[in-house]
């Protein structure tokens, strides 16, 4: 409404309003983005949005139509916005869209697509507990659910098959209590539909994650006495991720745990119980290993800083250093963004290259790498930054704020601020836009700028028919391609 008065006032025939409307709108979510370097956005990807975008990626990098793909991606187009806004049905409904369009399936089945399943505590005690399991239309169907529509549940138990469950007739919403006072350690729940006695193809969620615990009141009261000691520890990566996995225990157990928290599984328990005050004093927990992929707390300049690490297969404390790719991630993703789903590919990537992967949440801090080094016991070095959206503002405003060090920048779908002296001018740096971004003209004149400033090296990638949330898939081979010239001089052998 506000909108439409603007316009009327400065002079817009109605004709051309809505028109304008969506270019204001696009202007205003790309200078937040632009501007935002330092910012601390706490508004994280729901999950059951990213599982959803993870099936639409692979479905996307799959069709080789680009037809087919364009049309995809016209579907796509608000989500960004949704995400942004915190939509979590809304953005749900146009990514499902979307991959029907990609796999050309018809409308017949939305009421499928739309089905979110839930349990109500993810931490439960098989003596005391039943678990408690829903199912929901994440969004408001186009079709309703057909009246011969079953579900079939199957519950695992370290992997293997414990129990199973029907709901002969289906109807939403639905609640209901399972008992598994057997079961102990990880669960994985399951599920599939029959609609007139034939399976259909649903989405391939993740299973549902549980963790059954016997003893739980007594073991949690343990570590809430232990917490009492450990905080009086000195400040150190051992201290703070200690108290961050018990604070997102404590969070799983009174059900407030927020979208964003770190999944508890029986390993992460197992490591609060079994760690002591001497071994954190000492630097001796969560010791750095071959494949390591966890979250730790990093004490950064006063600023406690959440970062996912992951470590080659090829890593070896105390051998000689190897190379850092810091991955930031946009507004409204988190840590997870290059480590987890789709993303997987950057995992693999940065291990059969010798490197390290660190992925912050929200933004970098000035001594990460120094950190970083202090809990491995080795230099890493050099250093790259990624990012995309935000998290490509804030690789260009590192860069030319700190370019010592900094060996290459890879900024996906954003623009920033341009650094100057002979040491910035000595950074790779990778500009990779959609020509369906609404950043790609600030994109293309950022890398104009680069190359008249006399940046030894600038790669300018625009990939047809890519918006904004796209970039990150369709660039990763061009992506790793500079990065291995980048740094072709620097990994371990």
């Amino acid at each position: 409404m506000l909108m439409d008065i603007l316009l009327k006032v400065i002079g817009f025939h109605w004709d051309n309003r809505i028109h304008a409307r969506n270019i204001i709108a696009r202007i205003i979510i790309f200078n937040f983005l632009t501007f935002a370097l330092n910012s601390s956005i706490n508004a994280q990807m729901h999950p059951a949005v990213a599982q959803r975008f993870d099936a639409f990626e692979q479905a996307w990098l799959n069709e080789k139509d680009a037809i087919l793909r364009d049309q995809a991606i016209d579907q796509l187009e608000p989500l960004f916005l949704a995400q942004l806004t915190g939509q979590t049905g809304k953005a749900s409904e146009i990514i499902d869209r979307a991959r029907r369009t990609l796999l050309k399936s018809s409308n017949s089945n939305d009421w499928i697509d739309s089905l979110q399943t839930n349990v109500e505590k993810l931490i439960i005690d098989p003596e005391y507990d039943s678990l408690k399991i829903t199912i929901n239309h994440a969004y408001t169907p186009v079709t309703a659910i057909t009246k011969k529509a079953s579900i079939d549940f199957a519950i695992y138990n370290h992997g293997i098959l414990a129990s199973e469950f029907s709901i002969k007739s289906l109807s939403i919403p639905y609640t209901g209590f399972v008992k598994i006072s057997k079961l102990s350690g990880d669960i994985a729940i399951n599920w599939r539909i029959h609609v007139d006695g034939k399976e259909v193809t649903i989405l391939k969620y993740p299973c549902l994650q549980i963790l059954s615990l016997p003893n739980l009141l007594k073991r949690t009261l343990i570590l809430s006495q232990k917490r009492a000691i450990i905080e009086k520890l000195p400040r150190s990566i051992g201290r703070q991720t200690w108290l961050f996995y018990h604070d997102c225990l404590s969070s799983h157990l009174d059900g407030t745990s927020k979208k964003f928290d770190l999944q508890i599984d029986a390993s992460i328990f197992d490591k609060l119980e079994l760690s002591s005050p001497e071994n954190i004093t000492s630097g001796k927990w969560l010791i750095p290993t071959p494949n390591f992929n966890g979250v730790l707390v990093l004490p950064c300049q006063g600023i406690d800083k959440i970062v996912r690490v992951v470590l080659p297969t090829s890593f070896k404390a105390g051998s000689s250093a190897h190379p850092l790719l810091v991955a930031l991630h946009g507004a409204g993703n988190s840590e997870n963004q290059f480590a987890v789903g789709h993303a997987q590919q950057f995992v693999s990537r940065c291990s059969q290259n010798g490197w390290i992967l660190a992925c912050p949440r929200n933004g970098i801090c000035e001594d990460l790498q120094k950190q970083l080094d202090s809990w491995l016991g080795v230099a890493t070095g050099p250093m790259s930054i990624l990012g995309h959206s935000q998290g490509a503002a804030q690789a260009l405003a590192f860069a030319a704020r700190k370019p010592q060090g900094v060996k290459a920048v890879v900024a996906l779908g954003g623009s920033g601020q341009i650094g100057d002296g002979a040491e910035y001018k000595k950074i790779s740096i990778f500009l990779g836009i959609g020509s369906r971004d609404i950043a790609s003209n600030a994109v293309t004149k950022l890398a104009t700028q680069l190359q008249e400033l006399g940046v030894t090296s600038v790669e300018f990638h625009s990939y047809r028919g890519v918006e904004h949330l796209m970039i990150v898939q369709a660039a990763i081979d061009d992506i790793f391609e500079f990065l291995k010239k980048s740094l072709i001089h620097t990994t371990p052998s």
